[in-house]
This record gives C-alpha cells, structure tokens and sequence, in this order.
C-alpha cells in the first residue's frame, strides 16, 4: 500500500535562509586521524569546512578543527540507517536516521526547527537543491518538499521501481534518484514524466548518487561504480571491486572517491577511469564519504563506529 504522510508538526514559520558569508581555508587540513562517531550512516561537511554533520543513527554535530564532538541533534535509535545533507550556506541540516521521521535542523543552535513523519514507510535519503528552494527525500516514493515550511510539495510515484534508495539535484532544474530495483531515473523539478537514464544490474540497490556540474556518480549492491560526463552519450561502468555504499566527489569534479563493503577506500581519476589510490581496509564498512571543500582531505564513515580524516594520495595534492 502506499504510504500517507503525516502533516508536519505545527511550529512556528521559519524564516528563508538567512546569506552566511562562508570563509574557506584553502590549506586547512584536520590534524587528527579519527575519532568515536556514533551516527556513521552518512555525512557532510560544511560550506567552509570547519564541521561535519553525520546521521545514522541520529545525528551529531562535528568540530574539524578539533576533531571534537559538538552537538548532538539526535539521539540514536534502533535502525542502522541515515542520510543527511545541508543547506547552500551551512546553516541548516536536513536528514533521516532510521525512524519515520525528516527532520530539519538549525546547527548553530542545535534546534529542531521543523519534522515531517511517514506513517508505513522509513525515508531512506534526502537532497538539497544548491538554490537552497527544494528538498527531496527517498523512501516509498520521491517527495520533494519546500524547506521553508518542509510541506509537502509533489510526490514522484515510483511504480514497480521499488523503493527510492538514493537521490541528487542535478544543479537546479532535475532529480537523479536510483531504486532497489537497480534503476536511475530523473525528472524535471518542475514536474513532468520521469526519464529512466540506465540501470545497475536488476535487483540490485543503487546505494549513493553523487552529482557535480555535469557529472554522474552511482554506485550500488551490483559492485558497479557507474561515471557519466552528462555531455557525452553514456557513461562508464568501472569495477570498484566492492558493493559501494559512499561516493564523494573533488570540488572539481577531476577526482572520486568510493567505499563500500570491502571496508576500503578508493581514490579515483574520473577522466581516466583508473584507480589511483587504495587506501588500507578498515575495521567496518564504508558507508559515508564527504570531500572538503577547499579540496585538501576528505573524510569517512564506517561501521565500526568511527569518523576519520584523510589526506589524498602524495600525486594529487589538492589538484
């Protein structure tokens, strides 16, 4: 059956999000190497790469600088799934940590400004627009909602597709969003039929969709890394050697990086299609990858509990 959302919770209007300005660091790279990290589902890092935020199960508040934990904006919970992604100048937070809820944060407080729950069926992904004017969140079908008032705006039905997985704005005006049915489809923002752009093996979950300019990245159950220049006719399949679960992009867009279940990290030249680095397996499962901003680190999520910090490979520098 499908899923009937609750209306949100009645709180009092948000206001638009208010112009930070965003001072970036482009030599800053975290001195520690890793710390305890209790939501290890997913993470994102701010606009000026001082904070990470992490989510699944709940969500937690990180000081790069430190590496030190700052807030917490969620208790965790039962289920070991998550998803977070930020507002275009940092401000907010929107994710899901395995309830029936999406909840929407302001980080400099650490208040829940707004949630929306689902009564059958948990989110499992959430994106935010770079406009800052559209959320979309993945689960039983495809709602984008407004972030203002996180109402509910249109609903993408997912038909025999299966469940909504994963989810990226293509910039402004398109959704990317793949399906445990192994699919990746898109759609205008604006409405209009949903366009099916190619399929992971059938049956298999595309875990992660990552986009940057005119950049494609998904990766999935199928052990598939899949890498398409929009601009060009199709895209390539490389083989990653592991289900991938964390897929992160250069600001640029020249390099990748994924993670999965073999518990280890790649670092990918995009043009060239070849694996430049693999970085030792760690002691749990890839499941979150978020590159800085400023291009000199990225950092990682995994199972065993754990956030850590990395530098790239000695070749790149922060190319």
């Amino acid at each position: 059956a499908r899923a009937v959302p609750n209306r949100p919770e009645t709180k009092p209007e948000t206001k638009p999000e208010t112009k930070v300005e965003v001072k970036l660091d482009p030599k800053f790279i975290p001195e520690w190497e890793s710390i305890k990290c209790p939501s290890y589902c997913s993470i994102a890092i701010t606009p000026d790469g001082r904070r990470a935020v992490t989510a699944g199960p709940g969500v937690d508040v990180w000081d790069l600088t430190t590496g030190t934990h700052l807030k917490k904006l969620l208790e965790p919970g039962t289920k070991f799934m998550g998803s977070v992604a930020l507002s275009p100048n940092g401000s907010q937070a929107l994710a899901v940590a395995g309830d029936y809820k999406v909840y929407l944060f302001d980080l400099a407080a650490g208040d829940t400004l707004r949630t929306y729950e689902y009564r059958d069926t948990r989110p499992t992904s959430v994106a935010w627009s770079p406009n800052g004017r559209h959320l979309a969140v993945g689960g039983q079908n495809l709602d984008i909602f407004d972030p203002d008032t996180l109402a509910l705006k249109h609903v993408v039905l997912s038909g025999n597709y299966g469940l909504v997985r994963a989810v990226a704005f293509a910039r402004d005006n398109f959704l990317v969003y793949g399906h445990e049915s192994g699919a990746v489809r898109t759609i205008p923002i604006t409405g209009g039929a949903p366009a099916n752009l190619y399929t992971h093996a059938p049956g298999s979950t595309v875990h992660r969709i990552v986009t940057n300019g005119t950049l494609l990245l998904s990766g999935g159950e199928d052990k598939t890394f899949y890498v398409w220049e929009t601009t060009r006719p199709k895209g390539d399949r490389l083989d990653p050697r592991s289900v991938v679960r964390g897929i992160a992009t250069s600001p640029k867009g020249n390099f990748a990086i994924t993670g999965g279940d073999d518990k280890k990290i790649r670092f990918w030249n995009v043009k060239t299609g070849k694996v430049v680095h693999v970085y030792p397996a760690m002691e749990g499962v890839v499941r979150g990858l978020a590159y800085s901003p400023n291009g000199q680190f990225f950092l990682s999520t995994s199972d065993d509990g754990t956030l850590r910090a990395w530098r790239l490979p000695k070749e790149i520098g922060g190319k």
